[in-house]
């Protein structure tokens, strides 16, 4: 049997409601976006990679960043977020999408390598590690048969849906077959907020990799929890997947 082509599409936009421009805000030293997509690269190879942005105007500075970094862009609707993803990986000719969010600073590679051998696997239509949120927020992880979620698509008409693109997923478990991932070694990890939501979650990034003694890209979830403190100062507050 064939092996499916499977790749990570990294949704970006430049008009972020809590941290406009928080895309292209440094981190270690390089752009936010640049440091997510250094993560996945340990993973994926570059070509095996696009960043999903909007057509609109606000987001031509993401655009200009890839074609100077030669990541591949892929600029769809800015609201229809569910649209841009699979417009994405259609267009990439992924059988399998990897959902990652640019502002999940700190994909974890391990848990990243071992979804896609499930996805790999062709047994499955959705992989993910957010059900039961047993890792972090801002290490989700979603991965999605391609021809499934376009088919789910043209069910879809509410903007929430359309906006997150697989709430709808979650609230249909009995749609397709799927995978559902536990981080049951760290469970200090549950529930900490490691995603970039404002600029406090940026402080935080900073002051996590300001205390790394190596590439940002060996920290995984076990080396990024030896440098928090017992008592996290990461908030819980709840975010989208």
């Amino acid at each position: 049997m064939k092996r499916p082509s499977t790749g990570a599409v990294i949704l970006s936009r430049f008009s972020s409601r809590r941290l406009p421009g928080k895309a292209l805000m440094p981190l270690g030293g390089r752009p936010l976006l640049a440091f997510v997509i250094e993560r996945v690269r340990t993973v994926l190879p570059t070509e095996r990679i696009v960043v999903a942005t909007s057509v609109e105007a606000s987001d031509d500075p993401i655009a200009a960043f890839c074609q100077a970094h030669q990541v591949t862009c892929y600029r769809g609707d800015l609201h229809d977020v569910a649209a841009r993803f699979v417009g994405a990986a259609r267009t990439a000719g992924f059988d399998f999408a990897c959902r990652i969010n640019g502002d999940n600073a700190f994909v974890d590679a391990p848990t990243l390598r071992d979804m896609l051998q499930l996805a790999d696997s062709n047994d499955y239509d959705f992989v993910t590690n957010v059900h039961g949120r047993t890792f972090p927020v801002g290490m989700s992880i979603e991965i999605v048969r391609t021809e499934f979620m376009l088919r789910l698509l043209r069910h879809l008409d509410a903007p929430e849906h359309r906006e997150h693109v697989t709430l709808a997923l979650y609230q249909r478990p009995h749609l397709g077959r799927r995978r559902y991932v536990y981080n049951t070694g760290l469970p200090r990890a549950a529930g900490l907020h490691l995603a970039i939501d404002e600029f406090a979650d940026l402080a935080r990034a900073r002051a996590l990799v300001a205390r790394m003694t190596g590439p940002h890209t060996d920290y995984d979830l076990a080396r990024l929890l030896q440098l928090l403190p017992a008592e996290p100062p990461c908030s819980t507050r709840s975010s989208p997947a």
